[in-house]
């Protein structure tokens, strides 16, 4: 079923942090194809999206998280993606062997080593909310190269 345009897609953006590591995606395919990115999906229909977090992080990393922190929401508008209203979570977890996963490569990635990795702009500015441990609700607007080129 293809979603009308004036329709946001609901999302979740998933943040597994392990001390001073997060866990990220390399992701394989689009969006962020060959970019380190956290996990992330979309919600289901009749979900709630902390759900729909516990779902995708099985999903994808084989681990059932009970005590999400929410973190905020990121509104991404663009031309050539669908719209996206993303809520993102946190969790504070214990280390453990990582999967192989169908959408990319996990990898446990040091807070200091993240600015040397390519990964999705938005990302940058959730990280900032993060270490201040503030909550936030802002808007990423996109042009038609998908440069980020407002952001609120």
């Amino acid at each position: 079923m293809e979603i009308p345009m004036e329709i946001k897609k609901t999302g979740v953006i998933c943040f597994l942090q392990y001390e001073k590591s997060f866990l990220l995606l390399k992701r394989n395919k689009e969006p962020y194809k060959y970019l380190f990115a956290s996990p992330r999906g979309t919600v289901e229909s009749n979900e709630k999206p902390i759900e729909a977090a516990t779902r995708e992080i099985f999903k994808q990393v084989g681990v059932t998280i009970q005590d999400w922190k929410f973190c905020g929401t990121m509104t991404e508008i663009s031309p050539k993606l669908e719209d996206c209203i993303h809520h993102v979570y946190i969790a504070q977890v214990g280390h453990f062997p990582l999967p192989t996963c169908d959408e990319g490569t996990l990898e446990w990635m040091l807070f200091e080593n993240l600015t040397n990795i390519p990964t999705p702009t938005t990302d940058w500015y959730i990280y900032k909310y993060i270490f201040k441990n503030q909550q936030f609700a802002f808007n990423a607007t996109f042009d038609e190269n998908q440069k980020l080129f407002y952001k609120l």
